[in-house]
């Protein structure tokens, strides 16, 4: 939400990253063993994230999302992995439009 409300000014790549990763969370929730089948759980593989306190300056959150968004975006990571993965299942491919 932060970075939503703040893409204007800042980085809007990972603004639209975290949107398909949330996209990708709730792919999983509503097509588990079609995601499960493709190996492609995100959510076991989000693990250790840190927490944003809100106190902190807009600097230091946009330090923190920075750094999340550089490890889950890197090709080798198993969320980048599994949101790719999720490219291949049917359903997901009909909800984004990509049967065509």
């Amino acid at each position: 939400i932060f970075l939503k409300k703040k893409e204007q000014k800042f980085n809007s790549n990972s603004s639209l990253y975290f949107q398909s990763l949330i996209d990708a969370m709730v792919y999983e929730i509503y097509f588990t063993k079609e995601i499960n089948d493709a190996d492609a759980e995100v959510l076991s593989r989000l693990t250790n994230l840190p927490e944003l306190i809100d106190d902190w300056s807009d600097e230091n959150k946009l330090k923190v999302i920075n750094k999340v968004y550089e490890e889950l975006s890197d090709p080798k990571h198993p969320v980048f992995i599994a949101m790719k993965r999720q490219k291949n299942v049917s359903e997901v491919r009909i909800v984004e439009g990509l049967n065509k």
